[in-house]
């Protein structure tokens, strides 16, 4: 996890980078850097194509990417 300190612009990596630079919520930036590694659910969002439309080329989602169903469900 990254935490909730201010992620700073970095200019030179804006135009290729993600559209993640342009959200300024850390909370955001977290849940998509842990969902990035496989830590939480890559369609965990109402949207569940939040996190594949931040992406560069939205046809190759990351490799440790796991879906809400690839996680364990709690006990009941």
């Amino acid at each position: 996890m990254i935490g909730y300190d201010s992620v700073p612009r970095i200019a030179p990596f804006k135009e290729q980078s993600l559209a993640l630079l342009d959200t300024q919520d850390p909370a955001i930036i977290e849940a998509f850097v842990n969902a990035v590694h496989g830590l939480y659910p890559w369609d965990g969002f109402p949207d569940a194509g939040f996190f594949t439309n931040m992406l560069r080329d939205p046809s190759i989602l990351p490799t440790l990417a796991r879906m809400t169903a690839d996680f364990p469900t709690p006990d009941a």
